[in-house]
């Protein structure tokens, strides 16, 4: 019998501009709601508690957008150990 072996080398380009600019997008928009909240809360404003709402909102968001940027890192980090599902999830993130 002979032995098969088959070397495969593959080249990977992640474009991480788009999810760059959405993350700082998702940051500008945490800070802008953080100032109007305080200028609510301060002139005594009754908007203060939409605008805390919309401010968790963003918050959670960014979290959010942190945790699946940090997970996609991690797996493109370790492409040799990584499981099938592990690059599927890592391919469904943003």
């Amino acid at each position: 019998m002979r032995d098969y072996t088959t070397k495969a080398t593959v080249e990977l380009d992640v474009n991480g501009q788009k999810a760059k600019a959405e993350l700082e997008q998702q940051r500008k928009l945490v800070k802008e709601l953080e100032i109007a909240y305080a200028k609510a809360e301060a002139s005594g404003d009754k908007s203060a508690k939409t605008i805390h709402k919309e401010l968790n909102k963003a918050r959670t968001g960014l979290k959010s957008m942190q945790s699946e940027t940090m997970s996609v890192a991690d797996a493109l980090r370790r492409l040799d150990k990584a499981t099938p599902k592990d690059l599927k999830n890592a391919l469904r993130q943003r």
